[in-house]
């Protein structure tokens, strides 16, 4: 109906309704049912002179949009009325083809039927539109819709996109928000992503829903997120005890180096005493230097060289540790 541009009447409000009513029976309706349900309180031989002429405003407008039709965009046949499906195309319709469609089809195309299947609906049926008979029709096509998402969400999962499979369950929650399936299947999603937070945000969605109908989630709902954050909290820690990891085994690396020059300088140091005492007896200069302050000169110096090769080296890990870091991760993934 957007696409109205040639002059003429207008849409009337209750020829609109007609269209959406014809939507929710592809397979047509006959007068006395459109009139109950169109005009409930009028009298039938008024009631279906009022469908007729809601008929023929609702051809005139799409003819306005599209180009008049010999036979017209609502037919009537044998008492019924109908949407020609060669000429109206309704999401409705399209949503009910596409899930059957994905249901027998090949895992890339299934994936590719159910996201036009999903991007088709993106409000409740006749949104705005306080229609007496809508509310069951509305609640079906919701219900299309949902199934839709758990079926794409996954088929996703299946193939190897977690992420954005929970994303689609994301959008399905908005779209039906009192479904706890939902938000229990969301919450499987998050638990495989690693993400605890993002459990507690579902459960917390949940419980301010069931509020709205004076109600709280399931208990088995409720043991479901405990279990499912604990065990997501180990697989999200996983990665940065990796990285501490890396981090511990470089320092251990500097120590053991450190220390291994320290021990080589206390062993100078002695040796360094040893020489002193035979020198000072062949070449008679007084007497050797004690031993004590050859050792400890020989281990000042080492530690000196200790102290060197910390600097030197730590210096190194700190340039080359992200590079590694970045490296091991990228090996991980």
């Amino acid at each position: 109906m957007d696409d109205v541009t040639e002059p003429g009447q207008p849409l009337r409000a209750k020829a609109a309704e007609l269209a959406c009513f014809l939507a929710c029976h592809p397979d047509g309706a006959s007068t006395r049912t459109v009139s109950d349900n169109l005009e409930p309180t009028v009298r039938l031989r008024n009631a279906d002179t009022r469908v007729h002429t809601y008929a023929s405003n609702l051809r005139h407008v799409f003819g306005r949009a599209t180009g008049p039709r010999k036979i017209g965009y609502v037919i009537k046949n044998a008492g019924r009325y109908r949407l020609d499906p060669t000429a109206v195309e309704v999401d409705l319709w399209q949503l009910r083809d596409l899930t059957t469609r994905a249901a027998t089809a090949p895992a890339p195309e299934r994936i590719h039927l159910l996201r036009q299947a999903c991007d088709l609906y993106a409000a409740p049926l006749a949104d705005g539109c306080a229609y007496d008979w809508v509310e069951p029709h509305r609640e079906k096509a919701r219900q299309q819709a949902t199934d839709a998402h758990v079926l794409l969400a996954e088929a996703l999962h299946d193939a190897g996109d977690p992420q954005t499979a929970s994303d689609v369950l994301d959008r399905a929650i908005r779209h039906d928000r009192y479904s706890e399936d939902l938000y229990r299947r969301a919450m499987h999603l998050r638990h495989d992503l690693g993400d605890p937070d993002g459990i507690r945000a579902l459960l917390h969605a949940l419980t301010v829903a069931m509020a709205d109908l004076d109600a709280e989630p399931e208990e088995d709902t409720l043991q479901l997120a405990q279990g499912l954050r604990t065990t997501a909290r180990t697989k999200g820690a996983s990665p940065r005890s990796d990285h501490q990891e890396d981090g511990s085994g470089s320092t251990e690396l500097l120590i053991a180096v450190v220390g291994l020059i320290a021990l080589i300088g206390a062993s100078l140091g002695v040796i360094a005493a040893k020489l002193s005492q035979q020198l000072a007896a062949i070449d008679g200069f007084g007497h050797a230097i004690p031993g004590w302050a050859g050792v400890l000169g020989g281990t000042a110096a080492g530690w000196a060289l200790a102290l060197g090769a910390w600097r030197i080296l730590g210096i190194t890990a700190e340039r080359q540790g992200p590079d590694e870091r970045r490296r091991l991760d990228a090996h991980r993934e």
